[in-house]
């Protein structure tokens, strides 16, 4: 979670969680 949400809020762990 340290990139910027470009997706939804739900995403945002599993993302850019990496």
């Amino acid at each position: 979670g340290k990139a910027k949400p470009l997706k939804k809020p739900k995403a945002d762990k599993k993302e850019y969680d990496e």
